[in-house]
């Protein structure tokens, strides 16, 4: 045994009579009691008395027809509608594992009752178990393996729940986010911050001061999520050895031996938490000053010594628990299966351990000081008017010189110019260039390669049709752009807005039908992405079984969807990271934001995970107004001209309303007058039809700065600009407009830091 073979620093106490075999999960009753609940794969659950000094001794036992995984105990005073009963804190324990059932344990009568009595509660091993009190009844949450909780795409891995929220981690790296005060509701869905799997997830506590998780994965690095302000978000490396003067641990595979994060508990009074590894040790950690506060290494508990030469491996710590008044910790040890049966030692051994905490261990360090300092940082965090990402710029990827004031009709692709054209963009600053899509135009992914090899930070937006290519394929060839591109890519889809044009390339499908198309198409992309697992997909659009993706992008392809009609509200609302829109009036940008915005929350999105807002314009800039004006007007005699002359997309003389609401709306608006608020001039939108976008903005470098700041204000994130002149509009875009929206931007930024 290791903890005869090296004296431990630390004098913890064993308790008696332990499962023989591994333990899954060690888990402290909340009432008065301190009843100390042990899962087992031994297929048994068993309860032990524990008192103030750590002695122990065996209360009761029962048992699952296969391992045990999870417990759960009933938290507060509540109804228990499922079993027809009243339960009280820390009187029921619920236990879940690969029997597919749910058990549950009275501790006043020492009886189990099943459920459900015939059957099974799950279509594969309950992994997780969470008891929450909701509207003074006692809710149950359950996650498996079949996928189940809420239609999770993947296996459940980790899950905890607070009378707030529930968090599940799932196989694909995925992580949803359930509003318990909106149980019916869609989960808001992000991936972890992990590169890897995900091994527990434990929520905050009040006292850490805002909502969030922290969550742990296989790789050795936690993950502290503040959902309340997200960039206080960060993760760390834990639990890592360094091995260069070493013999690593059977099964591993890296220069640092890096074992899994086990366990993640909080300590309910002081918001501060404890993190148990495979290596085998514990660490104290405060999450909001991002500290360590006190660790116990392997060696300090009487668990091996991984810096003798060679290397006595200890046991993996698998679970810990505070119990009711937080001065006692259990921790328990077994193996973990972190590296299969290559990792089985014959040194492993399954014990649990109590641990007497000592305030020094877990109290936060000038805690009064901290607390002040979060509060102040929060006060500045609401008065902020300004956005809290940078503002970034889009532009328009073109093969050609051929332009609207100097149109080329079947010029072919001219490969200096794109390249030249797409290093204009690079150099001064663009963050994004878009890839267009016509039935009659370039193939966006050939160009948008082309673009990648050329430039060295700008991304590409690839604008997709759905009806162009199958999901399946758009999956692997943005995948490949990614990891061609080092992760630079982006795809922008479009429904449809034209019967005529998706005509020309044999798609047939109403309207409303093109949009349930687009939504599934977005969630198999999604799907394909998160990991290589196969998959199946039957819908009304889709079908295909064991589809499996080798081709992962670099990082995640963020989807952009456009539109102005009720469904592309919802649908990118709901699965958008970007939505976009073309220049309106303030008032009107401002009633399309909001209803984009109700359409995220209505999806059970996060304010905080909202789509970023894309609006577009196409500026006219000169030194002064004066100049400008004279230019806008030589531009539209320009326009006017190529129409009538058949050179332009929009046939001559009089033509039918276009079919898109986002052109509707603009012509519409067009009606009203042909100048908005400060510069916005809608004269380029009758001359074209309000073919795609057009809007333009008319002034002096400045006023066109001030114009755009206030979209900026109304919460566009992104703006994209692109003129008639395509490449020396660009340069001008460069020199003047970006250099000075970012200027004004960065002195708000520096006022309000003041």
């Amino acid at each position: 045994m290791m903890g005869s073979a090296f004296r431990p620093v630390q004098k913890d106490i064993e308790l008696v009579q332990p499962p023989t075999e591994s333990v899954s999960k060690i888990l402290f009753s909340p009432g008065g009691q301190s009843i100390l609940a042990v899962a087992s794969w031994d297929n048994s659950v068993r309860l032990y008395n524990v008192n103030s000094t750590g002695q122990s001794e065996p209360r009761a036992w029962y048992q699952h027809e296969g391992p045990v995984l999870d417990l759960a105990w009933t938290k507060v005073s509540a109804s228990c509608v499922r079993w027809q009963l009243t339960v009280q804190s820390g009187s029921h324990l619920f236990s879940v594992g690969c029997d597919n059932v749910i058990r549950m344990f009275d501790v006043n009568s020492g009886q189990a009752q099943r459920y459900p009595e015939q059957g099974q509660a799950h279509d594969a091993a309950i992994k997780c178990v969470e008891c929450v009190e909701i509207n003074g009844q006692t809710i149950l949450i359950t996650a498996g393996w079949d996928k189940k909780l809420k239609d999770l795409w993947e296996r459940a891995y980790a899950m905890d729940a607070t009378d707030q929220k529930c968090v599940v981690g799932t196989a694909d790296r995925q992580v949803h986010i359930f509003d318990l005060n909106n149980p019916g509701g869609k989960p808001r869905v992000v991936e972890s911050p992990l590169k890897w799997q995900t091994r527990v997830i434990s929520c905050f506590p009040p006292s850490v001061g805002c909502q969030g998780y922290a969550i742990g994965s296989i790789e050795g690095r936690v993950g502290f999520q503040d959902l309340d302000v997200e960039k206080k978000s960060f993760s760390f490396k834990c639990h890592r050895l360094d091995m260069k003067k070493a013999i690593p641990a059977p099964g591993a595979q890296f220069s640092q031996n890096i074992f899994p994060v086990n366990a993640i508990t909080f300590h309910k009074g002081q918001g501060t938490f404890c993190t148990a590894g495979g290596d085998g040790s514990l660490v104290f950690w405060d999450g909001i000053a991002r500290t360590k506060l006190h660790a116990f290494s392997a060696k300090e508990l009487g668990n091996g010594d991984p810096d003798a030469q060679p290397p006595v491996w200890g046991t993996p710590i698998v679970s810990v628990s505070f119990n009711a008044n937080h001065d006692i910790l259990a921790y328990a040890l077994s193996y973990d299966w972190s590296k299969g049966h290559g990792g089985v030692l014959p040194t492993n051994t399954t014990k649990i351990m109590l641990h007497l905490v000592k305030p020094a261990e877990v109290n936060r360090k000038n805690n009064s000081g901290h607390a002040l300092k979060a509060a102040v940082y929060r006060s500045v965090q609401l008065l902020l008017t300004i956005p809290t990402m940078p503002t970034e710029f889009i532009s328009v990827t073109f093969p050609n010189d051929s332009n609207e004031l100097n149109p080329k009709p079947g010029a072919p692709v001219d490969p200096e110019f794109t390249v030249r054209y797409a290093r204009v963009l690079d150099d001064y600053g663009f963050n994004y260039t878009l890839i267009p899509y016509h039935s009659g135009g370039f193939d966006p992914f050939t160009l948008g390669a082309t673009v990648l090899a050329a430039t060295k930070k700008i991304n590409i937006i690839i604008a997709l049709r759905p009806n162009t290519l199958y999901p399946t394929v758009a999956a692997k060839q943005l995948a490949t752009l990614s990891q061609l591109g080092q992760g630079r890519v982006v795809v922008h889809f479009i429904a449809g807005g034209s019967d005529a044009e998706q005509a020309r390339e044999g798609d047939f499908l109403s309207k409303d039908e093109r949009y349930g198309r687009l939504e599934d198409y977005i969630k198999i992309l999604k799907r394909a992405w998160q990991s290589s697992e196969p998959f199946d997909w039957d819908s009304k659009y889709f079908k295909f079984k064991d589809f499996r993706n080798g081709v992962l992008p670099l990082k995640k392809i963020q989807v952009s969807v456009g539109g102005s009609s009720d469904e592309a509200y919802r649908i990118g609302g709901a699965l958008g990271d970007i939505f976009g829109l073309w220049g309106e009036p303030l008032k009107e940008t401002k009633e399309q934001i909001d209803r984009i915005y109700a359409a995220a929350d209505a999806a059970g999105r996060a304010p905080t995970d909202r789509p970023r807002i894309w609006v577009t314009f196409r500026p006219i800039i000169a030194e002064t107004d004066d100049l400008a004006w004279a230019k806008a007007h030589a531009t539209l005699d320009a326009l006017n001209g190529n129409r009538a002359n058949g050179l332009a997309r929009a046939p001559p003389g009089k033509t039918p309303e276009p079919q898109n609401v986002g052109s509707q709306r603009l012509l519409e608006i067009a009606k009203r007058g042909d100048v908005q608020d400060r510069a916005l001039w809608y004269p380029t939108v009758t001359a074209t039809n309000a073919q795609g976008a057009s809007t333009a903005l008319v002034g002096s470098y400045q006023t066109v700065i001030d114009s755009l700041v206030d979209y900026v204000d109304l919460g566009a994130e992104l703006i994209s600009i692109r003129g008639y002149d395509n490449f020396n509009d660009a340069v001008d875009y460069g020199r003047y407009i970006l250099p000075g929206v970012r200027k004004v931007l960065a002195e708000r930024e520096k006022k309000v830091a003041q």
